[in-house]
């Protein structure tokens, strides 16, 4: 009796959507790193290769790419891929066919009349000011963030670097800036956004989806992390394990954790108050942007890398000044979208 309570509850819990959604990220996360490895040792490979016989021009930049890219940057290509080969599966197990109603008591932010909620979430829908939306907010994201970034140089917390070619900076941080924002973009607001609103209302759902947003990009390994005998079928396993102890540190956990769960939180409002991507797309494009040109351009001093960062991190996603420079980034949109609201009536 015990046991078939104890495996009703189980299935009760595997049923709930939003325990789905976060099997599917540890799915993600597991298949990651047993395909890593092997990853890994296809771009060495690869690279050895176009060292030594020239190919065509994408292979020979590609294998370029893996031979210089350290084991971390093998592991956030194979947990982009282990994401969209899992996503129909999570389609699928979520029957998004299913009709559900959706508490409207969750939402107390203002919300157009034209923005209706929708009970298998809020779909996405034409924006007429798709092209303003995506420059505002690149417009309204970049600038502030670079700005701490000019005020940590002012407190000697970064230094410039020497640099020669400023088109290949600009270059070589905006063009992942667009990508990286436009893959994440629909994966989780464009995909996920819509499932977390459905299961669990808008607030709640923006809510847990910008924790899940912080995780998984708190779990993705910065530079620098090494792991031992990165050929090995076993590294990914032990990277991830490295990776997840950063969980353990409250030094980081509250200072880039924090920093990524109100990025999360922006974008998803951002997204639910528009029914559309454009806007987070800008956002998450200016920010992106912002912090590869900043860490192209400036190093942090030697007497910085031992501090503490409260007023300012070590790079831009910690300290007090980057959070005050996303709150009004926030402030700033809310603005722009009233406005515009306003001038459509």
């Amino acid at each position: 009796m015990a046991k078939d309570s104890a495996t009703s509850h189980f299935m009760r819990i595997v049923r709930n959507d939003a325990m789905r959604i976060l099997l599917y990220i540890a799915a993600c996360f597991l298949l990651a790193a047993l395909i890593t490895p092997h990853v890994y040792n296809a771009g060495k490979a690869l690279g050895e290769m176009t060292s030594t016989k020239a190919t065509n021009g994408f292979i020979d930049w590609l294998g370029d790419s893996a031979h210089r890219a350290e084991y971390q940057r093998f592991f956030k290509r194979s947990l982009s891929f282990s994401a969209l080969v899992l996503m129909p599966f999570l389609i699928f197990w979520l029957r998004l066919t299913a009709r559900r109603r959706m508490d409207e008591g969750h939402w107390e932010l203002y919300l157009p009349p034209d923005k209706a909620r929708y009970a298998l979430g809020q779909p996405l829908e034409p924006n007429p000011h798709k092209w303003k939306h995506l420059v505002v907010g690149f417009l309204l994201a970049a600038p502030l963030l670079l700005l701490v970034g000019l005020l940590g140089v002012l407190l000697d917390s970064f230094e410039w670097r020497t640099i020669t070619d400023w088109g290949k900076v600009f270059r070589k941080s905006l063009t992942p800036a667009i990508f990286a924002s436009l893959f994440e973009e629909f994966i989780f607001r464009g995909a996920l956004l819509g499932i977390f609103i459905r299961c669990m209302g808008p607030s709640r759902g923006i809510i847990s989806l910008s924790l899940a947003f912080a995780a998984v990009h708190f779990l993705i390994p910065p530079s620098g992390l090494d792991v031992n005998s990165p050929e090995n079928s076993t590294s990914g396993l032990r990277f991830l394990a490295l990776v997840a102890s950063r969980f353990g540190s409250p030094h980081e956990f509250f200072g880039e954790f924090l920093t990524l769960f109100i990025v999360g939180l922006i974008l998803g409002w951002a997204r639910f108050r528009t029914a559309s991507l454009w806007l987070p797309i800008g956002l998450h494009i200016g920010w992106v942007f912002a912090f590869k040109f900043f860490h192209r351009v400036s190093v942090a001093t030697p007497d910085s890398r031992g501090q503490s960062p409260i007023i300012i991190g070590h790079d831009l996603r910690e300290g007090v000044l980057s959070l005050l420079a996303l709150m009004f980034t926030a402030f700033l949109v809310h603005l722009f979208l009233k406005k515009q609201s306003q001038e459509s009536m």
